[in-house]
């Protein structure tokens, strides 16, 4: 079966896409403090080093094992770039939506 960096690159924007609205819905469904104090703090940065993590690998984990497991490197490097394509793309519909609305 022919794997299509295309589709391959969609799945793992909508995936992050889909990763990052939940976290905005965590975050904007909890009420904070004016002036948050260090554990708020904490909790940001973690929530931040932690999403980092997760991002990546949706968007780097099955690149990385085209490339190195299945020696692959031109369907993995049309992936990462097929998938940030898609990303753009969503990026400019939500400023598009945002400024329509």
């Amino acid at each position: 079966m022919k794997k299509n960096p295309v589709i391959i690159g969609f799945l793992q924007a909508a995936g992050l896409a889909t990763y990052i609205s939940m976290v905005v819905l965590l975050i904007k469904s909890q009420p904070g403090p004016d002036e948050p104090g260090f554990l708020g703090i904490l909790l940001v940065l973690t929530l931040f080093a932690t999403s980092a993590l997760i991002s990546g690998v949706i968007t780097l984990g099955y690149p990385i094992y085209l490339a190195w497991k299945q020696k692959e490197l031109k369907l993995a490097i049309k992936t990462v770039v097929s998938t940030a394509g898609w990303l753009i793309l969503f990026v400019l519909t939500l400023i598009v939506t945002v400024l329509a609305g």
